[in-house]
């Protein structure tokens, strides 16, 4: 009993060590590489032409929802992803929520999603009075397994009518949100098939997917809808802001009244035909969203470097990989992820270790069936999602790590 009691703290301690040892030699070599002495994980970055966009719309007196600039900027975001309509929001979660609703998912509902993500996922969920469900991920995409998911549907559905429900819940199946974690994209032609067979609607969470494609289709194209994020920490941003792109006209006649208090346009007096909500995005940030658009095509392509010289890097480190693009998947690597051979026993003092290097680095999320409020909340086994959240780290990915690293090489 000693002998084994022995054995494993002898495997233990080995196993810390290590983990120890590949964070440090990881953490020395990126403090080589990067000129200035703190370097965030995704800090946004502004110039004069953010400043004089933003001076023109305070000029102009249009700073809340009236104004072109808005307009503007739901045109470009059109444009660039090739979905017809666009609605923007006062931050990605609004839009998620507003996509639901789109879709008619209300109580007695539940909505499929991944366990690993962010909690504005669940939380929109919520808003609506569905229930969220959560499923386990693919390590090759960080989404949604789909054969997980296609096995649970096979077990725990039963037709009803025209729908599908959770036999053990008596709820209806009612939407599926697959998130596009750190700007990946898992297998969506499978997604679609599973989703057609069982009658859900597809709301995607591509909040940190802006200019990331599936097979040459941007996020968005995909089922009823997608909603991107322009939080401060996002590739481009408005301050706070989101964006329900849609090829579905009813989809976005409903959102668009909804985001605006449900005001009947042209009415007088005022007046509102429902509950609605005020989620339009304001000029004043869609005005610093068109200044920051006209850098999207360079923030991806240093994004890319930035993947490139952290792939070498880490292919020199054992016990240390850096996740790569899903196959079919040209990914906007948004937020970069080492991934450790085995589950960090100390990630807080892992983080701790890159600090005193000046180097902002990230854990995972907690696992959203591990969170207080979302606990009763159904959620099938998921062993990769428990196992790779505490694998991954975030390391630094925004323009201003660029920079550094592009200073240090020369």
């Amino acid at each position: 009993m000693v002998a084994c009691e022995s054995s494993r703290w002898i495997v233990y301690w080995s196993k810390w060590i290590r983990d120890l040892m590949s964070v440090d030699v990881l953490s020395t070599r990126l403090r080589r590489h990067f000129s200035s002495k703190k370097i965030g994980l995704h800090e946004p970055q502004f110039n004069c032409d953010d400043s004089h966009a933003l001076l023109q719309c305070l000029e102009s007196s249009f700073v809340s929802s009236a104004g072109p600039q808005v307009d503007i900027f739901e045109t470009l975001l059109c444009e660039f992803t090739g979905t017809r309509f666009a609605v923007a929001t006062n931050s990605g979660t609004s839009g998620l929520h507003l996509s639901l609703l789109a879709n008619e998912i209300g109580p007695g509902d539940e909505v499929l999603l991944p366990a690993l993500t962010f909690c504005a996922s669940a939380n929109a969920i919520l808003y609506t009075g569905a229930t969220p469900n959560f499923l386990d991920i693919d390590n090759e995409t960080l989404g949604i397994h789909m054969d997980a998911l296609s096995e649970w549907l096979k077990h725990c559905s039963e037709k009803c009518g025209s729908s599908y429900r959770n036999r053990y819940t008596g709820r209806r199946l009612a939407a599926i949100m697959p998130v596009h974690l750190y700007g990946h994209i898992g297998d969506m032609d499978r997604l679609q098939e599973i989703a057609d067979e069982y009658k859900l609607r597809v709301v995607e969470d591509a909040a940190e997917a802006l200019g990331s494609c599936y097979n040459g289709v941007h996020p968005g194209n995909f089922g009823q809808c997608g909603v991107l994020s322009f939080n401060g920490n996002k590739i481009i941003t408005t301050g706070g802001g989101g964006m329900v792109l849609t090829n579905d006209k009813v989809v976005y006649k409903r959102v668009k009244h909804l985001a605006s208090t449900a005001r009947v346009a042209g009415s007088a007096p005022l007046t509102h035909d429902s509950l609605g909500y005020n989620y339009t995005m304001p000029s004043l940030n869609a005005a610093l969203g068109i200044s920051q658009f006209k850098k999207i095509r360079r923030y991806l392509k240093e994004k890319r470097y930035l993947f490139d010289v952290y792939k070498k890097i880490c292919s020199e480190i054992d016990g240390i990989e850096i996740f790569e693009e899903p196959r079919y998947c040209k990914s906007n690597y948004w937020l970069n992820n080492c991934v450790f051979d085995e589950p960090l026993d100390d990630i807080a003092g892992t983080i701790g270790r890159f600090a005193q290097d000046g180097i902002e680095v990230r854990a995972a999320w907690d696992l959203m069936p591990k969170l207080p409020y979302l606990r009763e909340f159904p959620c099938a086994p998921i062993p990769n999602s428990s196992l790779m959240s505490k694998r991954l780290l975030n390391i630094p990915s925004g323009p201003k790590a660029f920079q550094s690293w592009n200073q240090a090489d020369g």
